[in-house]
């Protein structure tokens, strides 16, 4: 029975079974609705459960106006799914799902999503460290991509290929063994026949930090009362260290004691009781170093 009208056994489009298959050859609009069978002995009569015939829509992904591909797109409980794994900057743009009936041509589209991957973001790496800087532009035609060492406003130097700086053919930039001289801003331009685009990335290089290491040392000193001395303590280290003075372990006091500029000591005048050790301290979070001088005075 189709829609309570009985369905003939045999026709042009379809076919009854002796055991009671009913088969469907050309499916068309008037096709849907709701079919059930009835099974008579003459002593009995019995109905099977409502079949409801429903002509599926063919289902379809754009992405940008184009279909995404097959291996992309599933049926999980009777919807259609689309699955983007590992997302990248190719995968932006706008999605759409495309319903179409199949037998009256009927199309209808869902509601726009729009992906947009995300924008380089700045980036401090380590001295001698190998850097990526991806930037993926679109177009038609499509678009050709350069990148540029921006060291002020109007100095741009334009990155060619070398042992060092490599422009990947799907934009990328790699700079290996990077160097504190590469730190800065760098511009990622796509041009074509259209338009041209940049954006702007701030690279920071940073050094690993490195125990402080003396550049100069005082020296022992052998003087007379009431002299000047000056002493000069020099360090170098990654951050750079911080220099302080102290006379056998204690802290220097007194009017007579100075430090006129980073690092140095100056005594004036010196007095007996200014004899003895001094030690110079170069301190930073990587460790710390010291150095010591004797003042002899007479």
């Amino acid at each position: 029975m189709f829609n309570g009208v009985p369905v003939p056994s045999s026709g042009p489009q379809h076919l009854i079974y002796f055991n009671g298959t009913l088969r469907l050859d050309v499916i068309q609009p008037q096709n849907e609705g709701q079919y059930y069978c009835i099974a008579d002995n003459g002593i009995h009569r019995i109905t099977s459960r409502l079949a409801q015939l429903t002509i599926a829509s063919k289902i379809t992904w754009l992405h940008n106006d184009q279909p995404v591909p097959d291996d992309m797109v599933a049926m999980v409980s009777g919807r259609s799914r689309l699955t983007i794994e590992g997302i990248s900057y190719r995968d932006d743009g706008r999605y759409q799902c495309m319903g179409k009936n199949p037998l009256t041509g009927e199309t209808q589209y869902s509601k726009t999503a729009v992906i947009t991957p995300k924008e380089p973001e700045p980036q401090t790496v380590n001295k001698d460290s190998v850097v990526y800087i991806h930037c993926v532009a679109f177009g038609n035609p499509s678009p050709s991509i350069s990148w540029y060492h921006v060291q002020g406003i109007g100095q741009e130097t334009v990155i060619e290929n070398n042992n060092r700086f490599v422009v990947f053919p799907n934009g990328t930039l790699r700079i290996a063994d990077a160097k504190p001289v590469d730190a800065g801003f760098y511009k990622c331009q796509a041009i074509n026949e259209v338009d041209v685009i940049s954006k702007t990335v701030l690279i920071t290089i940073s050094e690993l930090p490195k125990k402080p290491v003396f550049t100069s040392y005082p020296t022992n000193l052998t003087i007379k009362e009431g002299d000047t001395v000056n002493w000069f303590c020099g360090a170098t280290g990654e951050p750079s260290p911080t220099i302080s003075w102290q006379r056998e372990g204690q802290p220097l006091t007194g009017a007579h004691i100075s430090f006129p500029s980073p690092g140095s000591l100056q005594i004036s005048p010196t007095h007996r009781e200014d004899q003895g050790w001094y030690i110079c301290e170069a301190n930073n979070p990587a460790g710390y170093n010291t150095t010591k001088a004797y003042l002899d005075i007479q």
